[in-house]
């Protein structure tokens, strides 16, 4: 990258207006989808918490298609140790619903608790903003490679992104480069 620092006459020809859209483009983006993502972010980690918790303690219950290969990329993300500590249910509770799901000893009742968690999954992942518009190196979509540019996770994301390439921005054209 080239940082100039000066030029013969000092001036540049035009002001960086296709940056300044972008960066505008970025902070509208933002402002319409932070807010969204931040309410999404605690039910999706509650929710695929309890997926986890079930399946590891009860691995001979069906699940839907996405909700099994979610579980297999966890559990082959995990060392084996830590997904039979997850199954024990003399671990420490996350939750009251881990409490309830302990006592639980009908297989039809948690057989209903994980259709229910799985119906859920699906739900969440058509509405996730993330889950459709954000980069997932693992399940790259076309769409994702443009949309994910728009995405920030925070303020301090938002203004280093876009700051920096404003005051870059600005110093090419102070100082006169094209």
């Amino acid at each position: 990258m080239l940082i100039p620092l000066r030029h013969e006459n000092m001036e540049g020809r035009r002001w960086p207006v296709v940056t300044f859209a972008l960066i505008a483009l970025n902070v509208l983006v933002f402002l319409g989808t932070h807010w969204q993502m931040e309410a999404q972010r605690p039910e999706r980690a509650e929710l695929r918490t309890h997926i986890i918790i079930l399946a590891a303690m009860h691995p001979e219950l069906k699940t839907s298609e996405d909700v099994q290969q979610f579980i297999t990329d966890v559990q082959g993300k995990i060392p084996e140790e830590s997904w039979k500590q997850i199954a024990d249910s003399n671990r420490k509770a996350e939750d009251a619903w881990d409490v309830r799901i302990r006592t639980a000893t009908d297989p039809e009742e948690l057989q209903a608790e994980m259709d229910s968690l799985a119906q859920r999954f699906a739900e969440e992942e058509k509405s996730s903003i993330l889950d459709n518009y954000g980069f997932v190196p693992a399940h790259p979509r076309p769409i994702t490679y443009l949309t994910s540019m728009f995405l920030h996770s925070g303020w301090l994301h938002l203004i280093g992104t876009c700051g920096f390439s404003g005051l870059l921005a600005l110093c090419w054209k102070t100082a006169g480069a094209e």
